[in-house]
């Protein structure tokens, strides 16, 4: 096998002279930089004509062929290097794997239009011999062995140079080859020819990366011309003007200067205005980084891409400093408490704290231990940022003494349905709990009308927020329960058992009146009234908290005689018929039927001139009629036959 190195140009490549040894100058921005793409970017074969090799996609490639990709592994039975990245080490980055065809060749050719005349280029390319061993499978090993020519559109060469054996190592080894050359004054297009010079068909084989034609010029050294002891990063709020200066060595006869300024880290680059001096004087800024750099050029050509040189950048990396890292001004702590200083958190930051009674700490919220009044006064934070830049703060701790809550009460034992005032001290707010049964939830001093037996928590908070609770107990003292019994019936001479009933404590009970009565403190006196009497059951509450009565009535009737015949004949005998005892039923009602169930009298309530035999002013005849007689108060109705004689 033999190897074919591609070359890939894409800008302007520049010749008339040529040493082999790379620029010590300082370099311009590249006028042709093939990466071969990375992660980012479209794979594929090079533009048509440039090369004489076939592109294969993936793989490994055969004789003639070449891949882009952006590893290798296991080739010809793992002759070849595992390459697990590019030259640069960007993220999936590619290069081109080229197993060169046999026969030794110009195997790239490519005019390149448009370059600065008179301007000094350093072209270079990495390359690695991706053999591993000798043993490739041929009987003829040959080493890589590349020239590269630059030729005027007419054929003239200007300037040859060539690679010598790349020779494989023990492990893969990308190096740079590369040399600077000047095109004349009258040169602005060349013809690029690359030959491969190796013979025979075994381990010409390589792997290529990272082509560059680059201005180069005269050595440029930019420093900061006042601060002969600079050093990035610098703190943001002791930053100073800082005056950027650099050098410009031999080889410009008319040089055209523009400082540039870079805020991404040189992604990019913009130009300062005005800046076109040796000189630049940079006043503060916020805090970032900025990198600043000079760029030259021959006047003649100003106007061209890639004619300029630029000097390496001045790294002015400005540290932010936290002039507030604290920010509250005053912290109020009760004492015996736990008191925390608060700083803001900023990464990578050294924290030195200083206070009162001897108190240090390094930590970035350090706790202070249950406070004492002793311990007030001035806290001060001195703040080392990563790039130590130091920030200073202060605060001031004010310490009073922890609230004792305390309640004042006229009395804990209290009579079923009164109040009682509460008096809470200790603090500057009260909360009461629970808030049923107070008249106030949130005041000092209120009134407590609980219906049962209740704690009441009250919790006092200072003017630092610190609270404490005290507790207070009103018993209630409940009225008794009391029930006289149902209302009762009697007649004439008969008794009556009270049946009075008392739920809950009390201090003692009477019934009133206690006439006819076998026990006035009993609850279950015998009660024999002469006449329908009401008796008072009355129960003392304890702790003097009221009596409490109930009422039952004994009512006494007359038992009722019932007459079974009368005769209304005038002879002022027994001429009406009277029931004797039936008036003392107030509520009492007669009726008399005829047989056919016709009424005949009636009286509601009964008088006692009873009934004279007559209905509607006529004579009834002789003869039975029948009754019925209702005495209220609950007593079953009375019904018979009387006999009423003529």
């Amino acid at each position: 096998m033999r190897v074919v190195l591609l070359l890939l140009l894409l800008g302007e490549v520049l010749g008339s002279t040529a040493s082999a040894q790379l620029c010590t100058g300082s370099f311009g921005d590249p006028v042709v930089n093939i990466t071969f793409g990375n992660h980012a970017s479209a794979t594929g074969p090079l533009k048509a004509g440039v090369t004489n090799l076939n592109y294969l996609s993936t793989g490994c490639p055969i004789d003639g062929n070449y891949t882009i990709t952006d590893a290798t592994t296991g080739c010809w039975g793992s002759s070849w290097h595992t390459i697990s990245r590019d030259h640069t080490g960007d993220y999936g980055g590619r290069f081109m794997l080229i197993n060169a065809s046999f026969a030794a060749d110009d195997f790239y050719v490519d005019t390149v239009k448009g370059l600065c005349r008179n301007t000094i280029y350093q072209f270079s390319a990495w390359i690695t011999n991706v053999l591993s061993n000798r043993n490739c499978g041929g009987p003829n090993t040959s080493i890589p062995n590349l020239t590269f020519r630059i030729e005027t559109v007419t054929g003239a060469v200007l300037t040859t140079y060539t690679t010598g054996d790349i020779t494989e190592e023990s492990s893969v080894v990308w190096k740079e080859y590369g040399f600077v050359f000047q095109p004349d004054i009258n040169t602005s297009s060349v013809v690029l020819r690359i030959s491969n010079n190796a013979p025979g068909n075994c381990g010409n084989d390589l792997a290529l990366d990272d082509i560059q034609f680059r201005p180069c010029g005269p050595n440029l050294t930019p420093a900061v011309a006042n601060d002969a002891g600079f050093k990035a990063p610098v703190c943001e709020l002791e930053q100073k003007p800082y005056l950027l200066k650099s050098n410009i060595g031999t080889g410009f006869s008319d040089p055209q200067i523009q400082w540039q300024i870079s805020n991404n880290l040189s992604l990019s680059w913009s130009d300062i205005p005005g800046a076109v001096q040796a000189e630049y004087l940079r006043n503060p800024t916020p805090s970032g980084n900025y990198r600043y750099r000079m760029l030259i050029t021959e006047k003649v050509n100003a106007n061209m891409v890639g004619c300029t040189i630029s000097s390496p950048y001045i790294d002015i990396d400005v540290s932010e400093q936290e002039a507030l890292p604290l920010g509250v001004d005053t912290i109020l702590a009760c004492s015996n408490t736990n008191a925390i200083l608060t700083a803001k958190y900023i990464p990578g930051a050294n924290y030195n704290w200083q206070g009162p009674a001897g108190f240090s700490s390094i930590q970035q919220q350090p706790e202070i231990q249950k406070i004492q009044l002793q311990q007030a006064g001035k806290y001060t934070l001195k703040l080392f940022n990563r790039m130590s830049c130091a920030a200073y703060d202060t605060l001031w701790i004010k310490v009073v003494n922890s609230p004792v809550a305390n309640i004042r009460v006229t009395g804990n034992n209290l009579c079923e349905g009164d109040t009682v005032l509460l008096s809470a001290s200790g603090g500057i707010s009260y909360q009461w709990t629970p808030s049923t049964g107070i008249a106030e939830a949130s005041a000092a001093i209120t009134r407590a009308f609980p219906s049962a037996t209740t704690t009441y928590q009250v919790k006092t908070i200072n003017e630092a927020g610190c609270s404490d609770s005290a507790y207070t107990q009103l018993v209630v003292i409940r009225k008794p329960i009391v029930e006289a019994g149902s209302d009762k019936n009697i007649f004439s001479g008969g008794i009556a058992t009270l049946d009075g009933k008392i739920a809950g404590q009390y201090a003692g009970f009477e019934w009133t009146p206690a006439t006819n009565l076998s026990n006035a403190f009993s609850l279950t006196p015998v009660a024999s009234p002469v006449i329908s009497t009401r008796y008072v059951l009355r129960v003392e509450s304890m702790q003097q908290c009221g009596t409490v009565t109930d009422t039952v009535a004994i009512n006494v009737y007359d038992k009722v005689e019932i007459p079974n015949a009368f005769s209304p004949n005038g002879d002022g005998i027994n001429d009406r018929w009277m029931i004797p005892g039936l008036e003392s039923y107030p509520q009492s009602a007669v009726q008399i039927f005829n047989r056919n169930g016709q009424i005949v009298y009636q009286a509601k309530p009964y008088q006692s001139i009873g009934w004279d035999g007559l209905y509607q002013g006529s004579v009834l005849p002789s003869g039975a009629y029948y009754y019925i007689i209702e005495r209220g108060a609950g007593l079953p109705a009375m019904s018979g036959t009387i006999i009423l004689i003529r």
